[in-house]
């Protein structure tokens, strides 16, 4: 049970560095402030000109980062720099032991919809960085 609400705990973050890393309209180097359906500020994701992000909680807790790779693709660290699985250069993503957990697509409008890996819709980021879950409903949003 305790890995399912870990799982579950760490969903939007995975969500919101699928949804970073596959986005080429964020600028080279950027911050992107990272909010709830309320308004409220739930971390930060800093991002450098290498495409590496380091992620920060709504207190300014480091609580993971991403390094990109020479395809596109990109690794996934946890705040004790554990791996903790990668993304690859086509949106498919991958847990530490290599299993396949889902993927993201850009779709016609410029936003990106999030499947698990059953292909199950878990919801999308329009261009402009609003998160809408699978039912459509408003869940948040990025800025810069």
């Amino acid at each position: 049970m305790f890995a399912i609400r870990a799982v579950a705990a760490l969903l939007p973050l995975v969500l919101i560095l699928l949804v970073l890393l596959t986005s080429p309209a964020l600028p080279q180097s950027s911050t992107q402030r990272i909010y709830d359906k309320y308004g409220s500020h739930s971390g930060q994701v800093q991002k450098d000109a290498k495409g590496n992000t380091r992620v920060y909680d709504s207190h300014g807790n480091y609580t993971g980062k991403t390094q990109t790779g020479s395809t596109g693709g990109a690794r996934v660290y946890d705040s004790q720099g554990n791996y903790a699985g990668r993304t690859s250069s086509d949106g498919r993503t991958y847990d530490s032991h290599g299993n396949y957990t889902g993927r993201s697509e850009r779709d016609s409008s410029g936003g990106v919809k999030l499947y698990d890996a059953h292909g199950n819709y878990l919801g999308r980021t329009d261009k402009d960085g609003r998160q809408y879950d699978s039912r459509g409903n408003f869940s948040g949003h990025v800025r810069k």
